[in-house]
């Protein structure tokens, strides 16, 4: 049996605005809900040094969003401060799983993630392209400032966070630490820098068989095939509406197929999947 309570005199020093929001923690319902919690992660048997054990905590954000965190506790046996003994217990958190409960699909639910990156893109991209343009108009270069091809431009920007967001999603779902991630991501990292390697031919010669087949492969369609658009006298305008068509269609296999990864991937403890593994995902559900 304990009891809790609180000393709110404090309060008087503080600012007026944070007044109530401090009030509210000291709250002895919050602080005896507190006290539960850190009650509930003590071991329920008698332990000796070194033994571990694990305990779940639940916060719940409202709208169906529940985030899960996995602990491990480990008693460390007892320890001399001033002058009292105390016990040592170490805390380390394994994992933390978010879960949106409701009725969505694994493909509405990735979607929805990559939707907010793809806003935040495109906004710090917009201040990018606006101070350029400002900083032409005030050295006399307007002129050179290519308004035609921004809204291609845009919607590059746009299927390329989602295509390649995606895949990091679903790659991070699937590891379990940073070397598993770095390992898994080597591939896709060597896709995403080949158009650099080829950036240059594309530039001399836009309108060749290599720039018209590289600037159609997925990947690097965002980088390649408006650059082949920037460089006089153009390109035929099937070219981009084919391009966009081949990026659309790969960036919504990308997010279907990261859904199912990611929802699976979530479920794994201590141990990560390889790319077989993540395909046997996508096929299964």
């Amino acid at each position: 049996m304990y009891a809790i309570e609180s000393d709110q005199d404090g309060l008087s020093g503080l600012p007026e605005a944070i007044r109530p929001l401090v009030k509210g923690q000291l709250d002895p319902e919050n602080l005896k809900k507190a006290a539960n919690q850190e009650i509930d992660n003590l071991p329920t048997e008698p332990v000796n040094k070194g033994d571990s054990w694990q305990r779940a905590q639940t916060a719940n954000f409202g709208a169906g969003q529940v985030m899960t965190f996995q602990n491990k506790f480990t008693y460390e046996g007892t320890i001399e401060k001033n002058g009292k003994t105390l016990d040592k217990i170490t805390h380390k958190t394994l994992s933390v799983d978010f879960a949106l409960l409701g009725s969505v699909t694994p493909f509405q639910f990735m979607l929805g993630k990559l939707v907010g990156t793809v806003g935040v893109s495109l906004t710090i991209v917009s201040i990018y392209m606006l101070a350029g343009y400002l900083a032409l108009r005030h050295a006399g270069y307007s002129d050179f400032f290519p308004a035609h091809l921004l809204p291609w431009f845009l919607l590059y920007q746009a299927l390329a966070v989602l295509m390649y967001g995606s895949i990091f999603a679903a790659i991070g779902a699937a590891v379990t630490d940073a070397q598993e991630a770095q390992s898994s991501l080597m591939p896709v990292m060597i896709i995403t820098m080949a158009p650099m390697f080829v950036f240059m031919n594309v530039l001399r010669e836009p309108g060749s068989t290599m720039a018209l087949a590289f600037s159609l492969f997925p990947p690097a369609t965002p980088m390649l095939m408006i650059l082949r658009q920037a460089v006089p006298p153009g390109i035929p305008i099937w070219q981009p509406l084919v391009g966009v068509a081949l990026v659309l269609l790969t960036t919504t296999a990308c997010v279907f197929a990261a859904g199912r990864i990611f929802r699976l991937g979530l479920l794994m403890q201590d141990k990560g999947a390889d790319y077989r593994q993540m395909f046997r995902w996508v096929v299964s559900g």
